[in-house]
């Protein structure tokens, strides 16, 4: 049986077969908060390639003497004392992308796309990603610091897609959202000038020796950003294209530690690569970063 009123999916087949819901500015399906179930009852959501979207089910426990044969049976057994790690949230990024597609609708409509993610009545997603300049859902390659061996990060600034498309929509979340909402920040690339491509994207490693001057100023690059924007930071994704040896990583880590040293008070977290799994385990070696670790993204 269905068990709360709710704002249902208006379903729409894409090109590839997948089905989407349908918003619009006077209406978007929501997902009102769970309510306990009456004893002896479960609630069920679920959603399938053939269309089902969220759909909320109660389902009633039988006993096993109401069981006609015994494969119709179903033992679930729940061990309360074995415990393994805890998950922090779960959450999306505000990419330049995600930023110019709701500016490209009416504000009511981005209003309910906003809430259907992060509010009461939507999937109250609890993380959010800020990517640290540009990314691979930009429409320029960019960085905070464009200026060509700008060691001391003295023209570092926020760009347009900040103000405009990123800083709006993540004070929307926050406002509109149950929970505290836990942001981090993550850059795609380095500036091109630190990489020995001179390039955002494709191979490309820290220029100069390991523990130079260029490793100093990308560990200042995270940290100057995290003081003035986010609340904690995060290994780039292309970490494994810049620090490739175990010489590298071990220079990175130490860098990074000589700068929280001097920034402690300000930092919350430090997050680890998220979709590379070996390298959060090359972090956790150095007791002192891992002191310093709240957790790991997961994409």
């Amino acid at each position: 049986m269905n068990v709360n009123a709710r704002r249902e999916c208006i379903a729409r087949k894409v090109q590839n077969a997948d089905t989407v819901c349908v918003c619009n500015a006077t209406y978007c399906d929501d997902l009102p908060a769970v309510q306990r179930p009456q004893p002896g009852f479960a609630t069920v959501f679920e959603s399938n390639k053939q269309g089902l979207r969220f759909r909320e089910t109660a389902l009633k426990f039988d006993s096993m003497a109401s069981q006609s044969t015994a494969d119709q049976s179903v033992t679930i057994t729940i061990n309360r004392t074995q415990r393994y790690q805890s998950v922090l949230g779960f959450g999306a990024a505000f990419t330049d992308s995600t930023g110019q597609m709701l500016k490209s609708v009416n504000q009511s409509l981005a209003d309910l796309l906003i809430e259907s993610y992060f509010s009461a009545n939507g999937i109250e997603y609890s993380m959010g990603r800020i990517p640290i300049g540009g990314t691979d859902f930009s429409d320029r390659p960019y960085s905070y610091d464009d200026t060509d061996d700008d060691l001391e990060l003295k023209h570092w600034a926020l760009q347009r897609e900040d103000t405009e498309w990123k800083i709006p929509f993540i004070k929307q979340a926050l406002k509109v959202s149950p929970h505290k909402l836990r942001l981090f920040g993550s850059p795609w690339s380095p500036p091109a000038w630190m990489k020995t491509n001179h390039r955002f994207n494709e191979s490309g490693v820290l220029r100069g020796d390991v523990g130079g001057q260029y490793y100093q100023s990308w560990a200042n690059y995270f940290v100057k950003t995290q003081a003035r924007q986010l609340c904690s930071k995060t290994d780039s994704r292309r970490m494994q294209e810049l620090f490739r040896s175990a010489e590298r990583t071990n220079a990175a880590r130490n860098e990074y530690q000589r700068c929280i040293n001097s920034t402690v008070d300000i930092l919350s977290g430090v997050k680890t690569m998220d979709d590379k799994q070996k390298l959060p385990f090359l972090c956790w070696v150095n007791f002192y970063v891992v002191t310093k670790l709240k957790g790991i993204t997961i994409i």
